[in-house]
């Protein structure tokens, strides 16, 4: 049964869809072909299933959509090719898209800070990213810390 996400929804928002938007990912010579995640998958995964409990909130969801467009890919990228946190390259723009609400607010649910993070975790190691040590965050109000990633093929 899904939940009701309490008429939280993203601003300017349009239906999200499992898919990302067609196109490609080039970032500092890596061509990245967007593939294929939906927020179901994500959940499946053994690193993820904590967050199961979240499996009805469709707030979250939306995130995890937004997350995997070709743009935030490109934004994730670009904040990992300058050796900051890949959550820095979209954090202002979470925050922006997805006001506090009640079921997702940065600000008052650690658990949702969490969540975000595991599921940008998630989507840089889809693409090959290897994970690094956590640096505090430039930008933002709510995140503090975020996971830099390692280039794909450059541990």
């Amino acid at each position: 049964m899904k939940s009701k996400s309490n008429g939280c929804k993203p601003k300017g928002s349009q239906p999200h869809s499992a898919q990302p938007r067609p196109g490609r990912v080039n970032q500092g010579g890596l061509v990245i072909r967007p593939k294929p995640l939906s927020y179901p998958m994500y959940l499946s995964e053994p690193a993820s299933r904590r967050f199961r409990q979240l499996e009805d909130n469709q707030t979250i969801e939306a995130v995890f959509d937004f997350l995997n467009q070709v743009d935030q890919l490109q934004a994730m990228m670009a904040a990992t090719q300058a050796g900051r946190p890949a959550m820095e390259g979209v954090i202002e723009t979470i925050e922006a898209q997805f006001p506090r609400c009640g079921d997702f607010d940065l600000l008052e649910t650690y658990r949702h800070r969490q969540v975000l993070g595991s599921m940008i975790r998630h989507i840089m190691g889809h693409y090959g990213f290897p994970p690094g040590k956590a640096k505090p965050l430039k930008k933002g109000r709510f995140v503090k810390t975020a996971i830099v990633y390692g280039w794909p093929g450059y541990q």
